[in-house]
């Protein structure tokens, strides 16, 4: 299977089992750190826009790092040339969650979808829809990743029959491309919030959606 001609590839054990099973648990320690404030009227309170029935976050440390480090070479392998992180974005889903068909935004010239943590009786794998039109489901196990062009691939998740699964998900933009000045996600560093951003997403979209 080719990227640039299937615009996605599944990539297995590109991530120790040992380090899913690392910053699994570090992110499990932020959900329930996070938890302690209470939000009576909220049972999803750190959802985002796309899925309810999860605990969301942007640019979590564990994975801030881990983009940086043992994924960049991984992409740059595979696409043949340098590349900047944007920034990394995580979910903890819940039973019943669901993501809606969609393309990613403009910081996400290329995409991984990491699978950090699953229940092996709740598979529960990615839909893409192929340059041929085609509706398939792309397997995952705890460590596989898969590499896709975000902005160029349709992609979705059904309704979620288990208890909880943890996936990563980290940007890149090519380092000399027409998107590099998005490196950070226009971020003075990795590990800030998306307040400190120079260009918010509909900022980014505007100038770069064309290019």
């Amino acid at each position: 299977m080719s990227l640039e001609k299937e615009k996605f590839i599944l990539i297995k054990n590109a991530i120790s089992k040992d380090v899913c099973k690392l910053v699994a648990r570090e992110f499990r320690m932020a959900r329930d750190m996070a938890g302690l404030v209470p939000y009576p009227n909220e049972k999803f309170p750190y959802k985002d826009t796309q899925v309810e029935k999860s605990f969301s976050w942007y640019s979590p440390l564990c994975f801030e790092a881990l983009s940086d480090s043992i994924v960049k070479p991984i992409v740059e392998q595979y696409i043949g040339e340098a590349v900047h992180p944007t920034y990394s974005y995580a979910r903890i889903y819940y039973n019943g969650a669901t993501m809606a068909r969609h393309m990613d935004r403009s910081a996400s010239e290329y995409s991984v979808s990491c699978c950090i943590d699953t229940e092996s009786n709740h598979p529960w794998h990615l839909g893409v829809e192929t340059v041929r039109g085609e509706k398939i489901y792309v397997e995952q196990e705890v460590g596989d990743i898969i590499l896709y062009k975000g902005n160029d691939l349709y992609h979705w998740r059904d309704a979620y029959t288990g208890n909880e699964q943890i996936n990563a998900f980290m940007f890149y933009v090519k380092a000399n491309g027409s998107r590099s000045e998005l490196k950070f996600d226009t971020r003075p560093l990795l590990g800030m919030n998306s307040h400190s951003r120079r260009l918010n997403s509909e900022e980014q979209w505007e100038k770069f959606s064309s290019k």
